[in-house]
């Protein structure tokens, strides 16, 4: 083979294309396009009374330098730098070092942006952090975020509501002592046996006594059998325990041997009654004498007519 041919393959071997060099050249270019407006990321310390605390950010045509803080205000304020146009800084903070809350409720915090209100955005807000994300204009220096509590100090001088006591437990009941097995019962503190009377009997100051019951016609009073209160029919009343005639008769009667009997009146004497009671004395034997001769007339008639 002719040395110029094969020199010709070695460098056809060797060396690229044009082509395939400017498309690595694009691509080169459009990565560092793309990698120079990428948010990475990082932290910067914050020193509080002599404390450092890290802060993590990300920012997108903002670079960081330092931040400062301030307990009076509770603020930190941030060196920033914000070359060619706009740019955005996204700030995560860690509640327990820097937040904005008042009363027991979250509060939004305060930023300014070289003394101007920049517009910002709280992205997210959970129990441990809260993220703001804030806009910023070409040229900005400095950007202060104000809050509530930094580092522990509390701007209001809030203090927390202190927690409720959890109740005293109530000691549980000496079961022992207040609950007695079968067949007994709790007197003064002590289980004794339960005292119980047979039949017949009843239970008086803790002790069995007889129960008193009264016969017929009897009833009890202050322990002992009485005669109940005896009632009497008609006519009749309670002398001494026992039913009797009533004493008292009714008008025109007379008690006669416990019989009650018509009341015998007698008319005072007078000369008048007495002439009245011969009168018809008289006539009434003058009328039996008329009957008695005409009767013996009729007799002595009919015998002289039969002669």
């Amino acid at each position: 083979m002719p040395k110029s041919r094969m020199g010709r393959a070695i460098h056809e071997r060797i060396l690229p294309s044009t082509g395939f060099v400017l498309h690595v050249s694009l691509s080169l270019v459009l990565f560092t396009v793309l990698a120079s407006g990428m948010a990475y990321a990082e932290t910067v310390s914050a020193s509080v009374n002599g404390e450092s605390f890290n802060i993590e950010y990300t920012s997108s045509g903002v670079s960081v330098s330092a931040v400062d803080s301030s307990i009076d205000t509770a603020s930190l304020i941030f060196d920033v730098s914000v070359p060619d146009g706009a740019g955005t800084l996204v700030v995560t903070f860690e509640r327990s070092f820097f937040d904005s809350i008042r009363g027991g409720l979250d509060e939004e915090f305060d930023v300014l942006a070289d003394g101007d209100f920049p517009v910002f955005e709280e992205t997210s807000t959970t129990t441990q952090s809260r993220t703001l994300s804030i806009d910023l204009p070409a040229g900005t220096s400095e950007v202060e975020v104000l809050g509530s509590s930094l580092a522990g100090e509390n701007l209001y001088g809030d203090v927390a509501e202190p927690e409720p006591e959890p109740p005293k437990p109530v000691p549980a009941p000496d079961t022992q002592k207040t609950q007695c097995g079968a067949g007994t019962t709790l007197v003064d503190g002590q289980c004794v046996l339960e005292k119980k009377c047979g039949a017949g009997t009843t239970l008086v100051d803790g002790q069995c006594v007889l129960e008193k019951k009264c016969g017929a016609g009897t009833k009890l009073v202050d322990g002992q059998c009485v005669l109940e209160e005896k009632k009497c029919g008609a006519g009749t009343t309670l002398v001494d325990g026992l039913c009797v005639l009533d004493d008292t008769c009714g008008a025109g009667t007379i008690l006669v041997d416990g019989q009650c009997v018509l009341e015998q009146t007698k008319e005072p004497f007078s000369l008048k009654s007495l002439g009245k009671e011969l009168g018809t004395g008289f006539f009434i034997a003058f009328a039996a004498a008329g009957v008695l001769g005409v009767i013996l007339g009729l007799i002595a008639k009919a015998h002289r007519s039969k002669n």
